[in-house]
């Protein structure tokens, strides 16, 4: 974790009065749950070394793990018991301070991207474990091949947590209907809070701030 801070990631410069703050590009608590991933969740049978790949708007862990044969990706951001690959390296960094408890890194994880108004990273088993964070969602969204038409209403639910049939039209300055269906598209993205009336609003698939609040806390 110190040679990625100190070597391969760019920090911000800002100021609050006379005290200078840094803040890194992409969120630390999340790559450093990534890293602990790394090592208790991977194949030691396997040789090949894990792989933390930098660039200038995502970075990339890989290794190779497996996850269990009933799981899929979208579950480990789901609730979900803890099945570490290696119960005794798990249990080694739990017992020394290094991961606070089995089976919560990837809530923790989407704690902190949320902090940083980002979406969920992007995992992808290939030949491993790939997780993929970016530095900012329009790069995500670009990597991920989504529509420019409908990158507007993802972006704005990212940093406000929810968007409605009137933001939508708002933004794309469109009409009632066409906002409609312009959410219907993002189905694999969004999904409806409420069912009728001013009420409904649309967040993030799995990722709501609220819900991740009540989860952790």
């Amino acid at each position: 974790m110190d040679l990625i801070k100190t070597k391969y990631l760019i920090y911000s410069i800002s100021y609050e009065g006379v005290s200078r703050r840094e803040t890194p590009q992409f969120p630390i608590e999340a790559l450093r749950e990534s890293l602990m991933n790394c090592i208790a969740h991977k194949s030691y049978e396997d040789a090949t070394p894990t792989q933390i790949s930098v660039y200038p708007d995502h970075v990339v862990f890989w290794n190779a793990g497996r996850l269990p044969e009933d799981w899929t990706t979208q579950k480990l951001f789901e609730k979900h018991p803890s099945r570490p690959y290696n119960p005794s390296i798990a249990n080694a960094l739990f017992r020394c301070g290094d991961i606070e408890s089995w089976g919560r890194g990837y809530k923790r994880i989407l704690e902190a991207v949320g902090s940083y108004n980002l979406l969920p990273p992007v995992v992808q088993v290939l030949s491993g474990l790939m997780i993929t964070y970016y530095t900012d969602v329009h790069s995500q969204l670009v990597s991920q091949n989504l529509d420019k038409r409908f990158m507007p209403v993802i972006e704005y639910v990212a940093k406000n947590g929810a968007v409605t049939n009137s933001d939508v039209q708002r933004l794309l300055n469109t009409s009632k209907a066409t906002a409609y269906w312009i959410l219907s598209q993002l189905d694999n993205w969004l999904e409806i809070q409420g069912t009728t009336g001013k009420g409904t609003h649309y967040t993030l698939k799995g990722f709501t701030k609220d819900s991740l609040k009540r989860e952790l806390f």
